[in-house]
């Protein structure tokens, strides 16, 4: 069964979900934080992998490089407020959501849903190598939630193992 705060590693980045309608931003920025990526000098910072895969890591870039970098060392409901205080985040967010979404002035009137809305909620699912597990990360939820465990051995083979823990 999954629990909620179990224990996380401490490198898996968490952040709680402050901005009301961001959950899709923060499912995104929740992969991309999690995420194997490569130091300038063309190494990672997670592994040590083959020199081929060296050049399938993701670079995050000078803006979430600097903001992860940044919101660290912080609990989640403080990376949380740093994400949602982020003008380069909403700037990102807003040029893709809808006007009446997310990020938008806090001085405007809030307009409550109505049955004739389409209503989602985003999470991210990610597998962290180190622990050999899968967590769901819910900004909504108190921490990440542990889904299960993958064997290493397999991801070596398919490195998509971990996606048969993750519900469906």
């Amino acid at each position: 069964r999954r629990r909620v705060g179990e224990g996380p590693p401490a490198d898996l980045f968490f952040a709680k979900q402050v901005t009301t309608n961001a959950c899709a931003t923060q499912a995104i920025l929740s992969v991309l934080m999690n995420s194997a990526e490569a130091d300038p000098d063309g190494t990672t910072a997670m592994d040590t992998s083959s020199d081929s895969d060296k050049d399938s890591k993701l670079s995050l870039g000078p803006t979430l490089s600097n903001l992860k970098s940044f919101i660290q060392a912080f609990p989640p409901d403080l990376r949380g407020e740093a994400i949602g205080s982020s003008d380069d985040i909403r700037n990102a967010h807003n040029s893709f959501a809808r006007r009446d979404a997310f990020l938008s002035d806090p001085d405007k009137p809030k307009r409550e849903a109505t049955e004739d809305d389409d209503l989602f909620h985003f999470v991210a699912y990610v597998p962290h190598a180190a622990d050999g597990c899968v967590y769901e990360l819910d900004g909504l939820r108190a921490g990440p939630i542990k889904c299960g465990t993958y064997a290493a051995a397999e991801s070596d083979d398919d490195p998509m193992a971990w996606l048969r823990v993750a519900p469906k």
